[in-house]
Order: structure tokens, then C-alpha cells, then sequence
């Protein structure tokens, strides 16, 4: 499947095989009761994990599928989806029962409504109401169990983050490193809260670095505690902190590691933890430039050295 280009997207950008499949016919009667079906889909691994659920008017399950789609085989969210899509018309919309479809991405709803020429006991929902909210609920949850089943068997990328920020001026430099090399720092130019500047590190890292599972490694045992608290969704996360600036942060970072599976763990600063300690030279490296003026290749010529330094002949590994 790819995702629809034009703006009234044809059946087979979806569902590529469905034109001659002998099931996709129209029904001269609709069946009632009414089910409903959600269809997910989440980051994995490097791949695309999807899940779907059927129930009947009772809310009782028919029927979930989970199933991992790596991206050599399919193009992205919208392909994934397609394929469930496809697996869920044929085992259970070709008995002409009418059946209420959501799924949360515009692409595939788009495209599944070209269908109703064929199906015309297929609802697709804009919105989920509250039964379908339920389901929804309840699928994402498996779904991400699925997830974390199958990264589990997979190494964590470990990566450090830091702040840097000058008494008396505004301004925070971020930094982070992994143990493999890869790095990226960033000035922050609307804070001097030090707390802020390391829940920013966290929040860049992880979106910086696209890898499923990953270990932080901060100095910062109040920023580790707050996100370890805002991880658990079951937090009201306003109750974390009295500042909206840290609860920001949290919600970000809250968003971000719901797509992997993320632990975080506080090391002593400046006690020998290398990924820790160029982690801290990049931020402070980038706070310096910011005050310094240097130009991009300058600063790249800098943070080139650092991680030389931390991680010698990485090109090797």
C-alpha cells in the first residue's frame, strides 16, 4: 500500500490486490447487528507493528491480529495498515454484516471509504465514539505489549544527555551521545533552569535518535525521577511540578517514549563515565558557539573532536 496522492485516492493504493479479489463484491442485502473494528499501528523495531480487533454488537472480541511489517516490504504507516486493512475485509466484512471501521490515520480512512462502491456494509468513522473509544483503548494497550515483546529482544541504544547553563544569562546548551558515536547538540536560547535544560536533553535525545529501545543516562537525579514518573501513563503529569515550563517538557517527552521502550538511569557526573562526560562538552560546547557567533562548520569542526575523543576510531566498529 501506499499512501494516496491524489485527492480522491483509488482503492488499490490501499489495498494493491483487492481489484480481483472474488470476496470484494457488493451485497444485495446488508446484515445486522452492527460490529466494529480498529485498526493500529505503531513504530517497531525498524519495522511497522499493527494490530486489529473485531467485535460483535456485545462488545464480545470475534477476533485480534497483531502482525510485524519490516520496511523492506512495505513503504511505511500507510502500507501496514493497508495490509491489515486487507486481511480484516477479507475474514470479516464478505458476509455483507455492516461494520464500523476507525482507524487514527487520515490516510487509510481516506482510501477505505473508496471502498463503499464494494462494500457498502463498510462504515468508516471519522471519530471513535464511546464504544469504539474502548476498543481503541484496549488495542493500543495490546498493541503495545506486542511492541515491547519484540523489542525486548533487542539491544538498548545507550545514550547520555546533558545541560549546560552560565549563571546569570539566559540560555541552555543540550547535548547527547551514544556509544556508537553518534551525537547531536543544540542551543536553547528561552531558559536558564537548569532542570528544564536537562528534561530538554531527554526530550531531543529521543527525538534525535530513531532506534526502538533506548537507555538515557542523565546526571540529574530530579530530572530522572520526573521522567520516570511522566513514563507512566496512568500520571496526571500536572501534579508532577508546579512549573507549566517542566510539565511541557514532560508531556514531549511522555509522547516520544510511548513510540519505544525507554528506561533512564542517573551516573555521577564528572566521576569517569565517558558517554557522560562528552556528553557535558558537547553542551557546553554549544552554549560557548551560541555566545561565540561561530558558524555551523566551525562547530562541527568542535564536535567532531569531542566524540573523536570520547569514542577514538568509531568508523572501525
Amino acid at each position: 500500500m501506499e499512501p494516496a496522492r491524489t485527492a480522491t485516492p483509488q482503492p488499490d493504493e490501499v489495498l494493491a490486490r483487492a481489484a480481483n479479489r472474488t470476496w470484494l463484491q457488493p451485497f444485495s442485502h446488508i446484515i445486522e447487528p452492527r460490529r466494529v473494528a480498529v485498526l493500529l499501528a505503531s513504530p517497531c523495531g525498524g519495522a511497522i507493528a499493527t494490530g486489529w480487533l473485531i467485535a460483535d454488537s456485545d462488545d464480545s472480541i470475534l477476533e485480534r491480529r497483531f502482525a510485524r511489517h519490516f520496511m523492506d516490504e512495505c513503504s511505511g504507516v500507510e502500507a501496514a495498515l493497508g495490509r491489515a486493512a486487507e486481511e480484516l475485509i477479507e475474514n470479516w466484512l464478505a458476509d455483507g454484516t455492516k461494520t464500523y471501521v476507525y482507524t487514527d490515520n487520515p490516510t487509510v480512512q481516506s482510501v477505505l471509504r473508496t471502498l463503499r462502491q464494494y462494500l457498502p456494509n463498510l462504515v468508516v468513522l471519522d471519530s471513535p465514539g464511546p464504544r469504539t473509544t474502548r476498543l481503541t483503548h484496549a488495542l493500543r494497550l495490546q498493541l503495545r505489549d506486542y511492541r515491547n515483546e519484540i523489542s525486548a529482544t533487542l539491544d538498548p541504544t545507550i545514550i547520555a544527555t546533558d545541560a549546560s547553563v552560565q549563571l546569570g544569562r539566559t540560555g541552555i546548551g543540550v547535548g547527547a551521545m551514544t556509544a556508537d558515536g553518534r551525537h547531536f547538540a543544540t542551543y536553547h536560547d528561552d531558559s536558564a533552569d537548569i532542570l528544564v535544560g536537562e528534561l530538554l536533553a531527554i526530550r531531543d535525545a529521543l527525538k534525535y535518535f530513531p532506534d526502538p529501545v533506548i537507555k538515557i543516562l542523565s546526571d540529574n537525579k530530579k530530572a530522572v525521577a520526573l521522567v520516570r514518573d511522566a513514563l507512566d501513563p496512568q500520571i496526571n503529569l500536572p501534579t508532577l511540578h508546579r512549573k507549566t515550563t517542566v510539565i511541557k517538557v514532560l508531556r514531549d517527552i511522555r509522547n516520544y517514549g510511548s513510540q519505544k521502550q525507554l528506561r533512564i538511569e542517573w551516573v555521577r557526573a564528572h566521576a569517569g563515565h565517558s558517554l557522560n562526560e562528552g556528553a557535558d562538552r558537547l553542551a557546553v560546547a554549544v552554549r560557548r558557539a551560541a555566545r561565540s557567533k561561530l558558524t555551523a562548520e566551525e562547530l562541527a569542526v568542535i564536535f567532531e573532536q569531542i566524540v573523536e575523543d570520547i569514542v577514538p576510531n568509531r568508523a572501525q566498529k
